[in-house]
């Protein structure tokens, strides 16, 4: 990455989550060193999230956002209701 590029878009990994209410998501991202010990950690979030009220309103998407000096994050998800999932 340098001054022409120095935005990069990252997607996934995406998929289903089963979860008993609340849910805790840890999020990290990090640029890999050639060792473990050389790793950058870019981002480093834990968030909540629970379902109480959820389903009353029907399917939505959910955004949150996290922001450092380093980067943005930005995450996206929809709860689906159990009868959603079995279609």
């Amino acid at each position: 990455m340098g001054a022409q590029d120095s935005y990069l878009l990252l997607t996934g990994p995406s998929r289903a989550v089963v979860f008993i209410d609340p849910v805790a998501f840890e999020v990290q991202l990090k640029v890999k060193g050639q060792t473990e010990c050389e790793d950058k950690i870019l981002c480093l979030e834990v968030f909540q999230y629970s379902t109480v009220y959820s389903f009353a309103w029907g399917p939505f998407m959910i955004r949150k956002c996290f922001y450092s000096k380093r980067c943005t994050l930005e995450v996206k998800f929809a709860p689906l209701s159990v009868f959603q999932m079995l279609l």
